[in-house]
């Protein structure tokens, strides 16, 4: 089992962007009970470590001035046996959790855990799909979805098949800004996988052009994380960048010794907007 504090990639993104002290994630990483070849293995690491940097780099810290204190974050990553292939492949959520006393009902992660399916991680390598995935799923360890009743942003109720509304102000005003709309994004509510219920988007309403969010519950290799899924997180108590990082750039350069330009990491580009405003409507 490997165990260390995520800094090196993190750190290079957030001096290139200028940007202050990020949140700090430790990882517990254990590959021994997956059937992966050592350069299968050697691979999924660097995915495994690359994607907790990725949060490590977008969330630049705690909204409370008492903040400074805070250990880092631990994240348990595994790969086990789940439900066999082709079904979930991930699943995350928080273990403990912590409130500072300045504001006890902002509830934070303080250590969660995610697994991935042995049946399913060889077919992610291949597909390009298990960078997605692991960012995703970090993104859950750190509250995205599994704290959203906890801090009042949704009383949705997994498989009760109705409309479901989030109602966080940060993320509504840029959901609203980012695709020019005016009401406010949904939470998937369907029966057909409660897994998914209540802590993803609604994939039907929420899709823009050819593409899917990164946080609705069918992750594809050509998921991207919206300005609305980042902000999120600001209604969940933490301070963030001002845009989301795009997740390839963010891979290339935490892997490669030849540099990536700091704007490329930064999810603004305008075939990606205009591709954003293709969005399906409801």
């Amino acid at each position: 089992m490997l165990k260390h504090l995520i800094g090196g990639a993190a750190a290079l993104a957030l001096t290139t962007l200028g940007q202050a002290q990020a949140v700090n994630i430790t990882l517990d990483l254990d590959l021994t009970r997956s059937s992966l070849n050592t350069d299968q293995r050697a691979e999924v690491q660097q995915i495994f470590e690359v994607s907790t940097a990725y949060w490590a780099a977008s969330l630049l810290g705690y909204d409370n001035p008492a903040s400074a204190d805070v250990d880092p974050v631990t994240i348990s990553m595994s790969i086990i046996n789940i439900d066999g292939p082709g079904r979930i492949v991930g699943a995350a959520a928080p273990r403990d959790t912590f409130s500072f006393d300045e504001n006890p009902s902002t509830v934070y992660t303080k250590s969660g855990t995610a697994v991935f399916d042995t049946a399913d991680i060889a077919r992610l390598l291949r597909r390009d799909r298990l960078l997605n995935v692991a960012v995703h799923e970090i993104a859950h360890v750190m509250g995205w979805g599994t704290l959203f009743r906890q801090n009042g942003l949704s009383n949705c109720t997994a498989g009760r098949g109705a409309d479901a509304t989030y109602s966080g102000a940060h993320a509504i005003a840029k959901y609203q800004e980012e695709f020019g709309r005016s009401d406010t994004p949904l939470l998937e509510t369907s029966t057909r996988r409660s897994s998914t219920d209540c802590v993803h988007w609604d994939e039907d309403t929420f899709g823009y052009g050819d593409e899917t969010d990164l946080m609705d519950g069918f992750t594809g290799a050509d998921a991207a994380l919206s300005d609305t899924s980042l902000y999120v997180f600001r209604d969940l108590g933490y301070k963030t960048l001002d845009s989301a990082l795009d997740i390839d750039a963010f891979f290339a350069r935490s892997t490669s010794e030849v540099p990536v330009p700091a704007a490329a990491l930064l999810f603004v580009p305008a075939a990606a907007a205009l591709a954003r405003r293709r969005k399906r409507q409801r």
